[in-house]
């Protein structure tokens, strides 16, 4: 009788640097980057996939989206360059529905989601400092090093990231106007920005965040440095405290997604932009009427291409949007 045979799978992930769990580009570190600019001083306790290029991949969570937006009290035609202004907008926008966004240059309280947003990211921040005390519990040496590293990682990259994201260019001050926007994004998601126009400006003109210079390019190669050294020295932690790092990478996550999923609000430069209403229509044509009777004006419309132009005159005075 021949006897099969017999396959045995056996895995031990002892000896694994499980500290390879950083390296999933999961965008959701940088988007609680974009919505919360700058970032709080606590935010190096969030240890996250991905924390390591969080600013690359913040730079393009619009994907590539410049949407076109119209002025209603003025008629001028331009686009929003502000990638962390624009993914908001994306995240908030519903196909076929106006969303109204109102600017304010103060934070005036926290309300509802994002009470409970920022409930859920410092209960992330617990998990980093439980992590630690149970290496320290566990005389785990390897593993308080390892955590210290990815906390002077976030440590290095914040302070560039809030040096990069102070306040720039935002054109000649215009204060006591009121500014009203007509934001068209992909998939027939339209949105209306209202505030003083100097707190409008702040949230659309410009970039959020500038360039690096020489020093700041040679931190994040730090910061790269460290993030894969805590990888290759995360094999040193013992078995229990690779479960107690697997659970907080994985714990953390979730809850910096559920976090940035109830943020219902925009931080940036020093504003806050929140959504105040939102109206649907069954075609956009029906919108720029009642805009047009609510404004009193016509042009901005003609030059979003949302309405006929009224005669030959006006189309040669209407430049194309590039």
């Amino acid at each position: 009788m021949i006897t099969a045979p017999r396959m045995t799978i056996d895995l031990d992930f002892s000896s694994l640097p499980l500290g390879l769990l950083l390296l999933p580009p999961l965008p959701y570190l940088p988007r609680l980057l974009s919505l919360r600019s700058p970032p709080p001083f606590l935010s190096p306790l969030l240890l996250c996939p991905g924390l390591y290029q969080p600013h690359s991949t913040a730079a393009s969570l619009h994907a590539g989206e410049y949407p076109a937006t119209a002025a209603m009290t003025t008629g001028y035609v331009f686009r929003i360059e502000n990638p962390a202004t624009v993914a908001f907008l994306q995240r908030v926008g519903r196909t076929g529905w106006l969303t109204t966004v109102e600017v304010d240059g103060r934070r005036a309280g926290e309300k509802g989601g994002a009470v409970v947003g920022n409930a859920a990211y410092c209960a992330a921040i617990g998990v980093t400092g439980g992590a630690f005390a149970g290496f320290v519990q566990l005389g785990d040496g390897w593993g308080v090093v390892v955590l210290g590293m990815l906390v002077v990682a976030r440590t290095v990259d914040m302070l560039v990231l809030r040096a990069r994201s102070r306040r720039g260019w935002h054109g000649a001050a215009e204060p006591g106007k009121r500014s009203d926007l007509l934001v068209l994004l992909s998939q027939d998601r339209f949105v209306r920005i209202r505030g003083w126009v100097d707190d409008v400006k702040a949230v659309t003109s410009g970039t959020w965040l500038r360039a690096m210079s020489f020093v700041e390019e040679a931190l994040m190669a730090v910061v790269l440095l460290l993030v894969y050294g805590a990888i290759v020295l995360s094999g040193m932690i013992s078995p229990v405290g690779k479960g107690i790092f697997v659970g907080m990478l994985v714990l953390e996550t979730f809850l910096v997604q559920a976090g940035n999923a109830m943020t219902g609000d925009l931080v940036i430069k020093g504003k806050v932009m929140r959504v105040v209403g939102r109206e649907y229509y069954e075609r956009r044509g029906d919108m720029a009427k009642e805009l047009i009777k609510e404004t009193g004006r016509r042009d901005w419309a003609e030059r979003l291409a949302m309405v006929p132009l009224e005669s030959e005159d006006v189309a040669r005075d209407i430049p194309p949007i590039m």
